[in-house]
């Protein structure tokens, strides 16, 4: 069963865009990071909210997202990051400085900050207990921001075939924007909803793609004779589409 989409919606405000985060006993804020048109520094601060000392290796790459929406990341230079590797005491802060080395463009720029937990050399003499515990990793995306940001969103390539309904979700503009989520509902000839999908939560880079794909049992297509797709992202309103379906639309390969 589908979950509605208010709750969808509340887990992903929770995870992506809070000011601030717990991980492993850390707080770490903000979570996000802009640097705007002109602005050459930023930071970010890690909190160890444990009584016992935390070792932590930070690292950053940029970021980029293929065909099928995939996050890639590469080494980059365009980001100095300040310390690399720290140790942060019981109930104390750590301030971890970000400088660009890269003037706003006309394109958005996106990275991201990985901050890893490195065993102590207590864990590294005892390789049983190393291999029990858990270490974590806490990504944190960077956006050095374009002159003039221009998200544009659209839905494209949609296509019902074998009983599956699948569509792109495209950012032809200049600066990312947030999928908060995705409303399919499946109309029968008399105008009754017998089919309904939400999805939410993903970051959709400039000039990127994500591509969706919806299985509908088929004797659910079969009835169908409509189907309309609404997105809701944090920046704009995605113009609403539609698709006529007939029955041989679900026929199997």
């Amino acid at each position: 069963m589908i979950k509605p989409l208010l709750i969808i919606l509340k887990i992903f405000v929770f995870l992506f865009l809070p000011n601030a985060t717990q991980a492993a006993e850390l707080d770490v804020n903000p979570v996000r990071i802009f640097f705007t048109p002109g602005q050459s520094a930023s930071s970010f601060s890690v909190t160890n909210l444990s009584n016992k000392v935390v070792n932590l290796k930070v690292s950053v790459s940029s970021w980029a997202q293929d065909e099928k929406g995939k996050s890639i990341y590469m080494p980059t230079s365009d980001l100095k990051i300040s310390p690399k590797i720290f140790s942060i005491l019981g109930k104390k802060k750590q301030v971890i400085r970000i400088a660009s080395r890269i003037p706003a463009g006309t394109q958005e720029k996106t990275y991201r900050i990985y901050m890893k937990e490195i065993p102590d050399q207590e864990n590294k003499k005892q390789p049983a207990q190393y291999e029990r515990n858990s270490f974590f990793q806490i990504g944190i995306p960077i956006f050095v921001e374009p002159l003039i940001p221009e998200p544009i969103g659209s839905i494209t390539n949609i296509q019902l075939m074998h009983s599956k309904l699948s569509f792109n979700v495209s950012n032809s503009g200049n600066n990312h924007f947030i999928l908060l989520g995705i409303i399919i509902a499946g109309m029968d000839s008399t105008g009754e909803t017998v089919y309904k999908y939400e999805y939410a939560g993903n970051y959709i880079l400039e000039g990127s793609s994500y591509p969706l794909i919806a299985k509908i049992k088929k004797n659910i297509c079969k009835q169908l004779n409509y189907i309309s797709i609404q997105t809701i992202t944090n920046t704009q309103n995605i113009k609403k589409v539609g698709l006529q379906t007939t029955p041989a639309m679900c026929r199997e390969k």
